[in-house]
């Protein structure tokens, strides 16, 4: 009987063990990354978090305690203000209370009959109380029609600067433009305490990108 011998290298199919092993390490593998992927992900959200807890906690995020306001609350700091910064209004010289001032090339403002009077709250949302009423005048130097529709009439009094409320119902604003070689007026009241009127400022803003004339000095009281 012949028998049959084979004529090549026999294949031997890989043991289950070692199969098994392969799958694991795949497996090992896979794990470790989605554990790496999440560890920098929460290291990311824990370094926020800290810094959103300083902040709470009125620290910053090296420790640092952060300045507080009246009521105890952290106070951050906003972004810093450029001085040169065109969008912020420049101001003239001052000038007393008395004096005129030239606005720009063509148009002089003066203030006149500054008094102390009982304002009487008469629009909504006001509220009266000791007061100064002036008149604002405005002259036309020039041979063009100025445009006063723009122009806005501010008060502060007192080492702060505190803005004065403004009683618009008691007042008279200013008319919208005024014809070469005119004058025309305006009268506005404001809310000042009389102890605190021995520095006001009164300002009028013409137009963007023209210096704010300034009037200061003591006031009625």
């Amino acid at each position: 009987m012949a028998s049959h011998t084979p004529t090549g290298p026999l294949k031997r199919r890989p043991s289950r063990p070692l199969v098994i092993g392969l799958i694991i390490a795949v497996i090992v593998v896979v794990v470790a990354v989605i554990v790496a992927v999440a560890v920098g992900a929460g290291g990311a959200a824990s370094s926020n978090g800290s810094a959103l807890d300083a902040n709470s906690q009125g620290t910053d995020a090296g420790g640092t305690p952060l300045p507080v306001d009246g009521a105890g609350a952290p106070v951050v700091a906003g972004p810093t203000v450029d001085p040169s910064d065109p969008a912020q209004p420049v101001e003239q010289s001052p000038v007393p209370l008395t004096a005129p001032a030239v606005v720009t090339d063509g148009l002089t403002v003066a203030l006149s009959q500054i008094a102390s009077v009982d304002g009487v709250a008469n629009g909504v949302g006001e509220v009266g109380g000791p007061s100064l009423k002036f008149t604002v005048t405005a002259t036309n130097t020039g041979s063009e029609t100025v445009s006063l529709q723009t122009s806005v009439v501010g008060l502060t009094y007192g080492t702060n600067q505190t803005p004065a409320i403004e009683l618009q119902s008691a007042g008279t604003p200013l008319p919208a433009e005024v014809a070469p070689g005119q004058s025309v007026t305006g009268t506005f009241v404001f809310v000042v305490p009389t102890e605190l009127r021995d520095d006001v400022r009164i300002t009028l803003d013409y137009r963007a990108g023209t210096p704010v004339a300034v009037f200061e000095g003591p006031a009625p009281e």
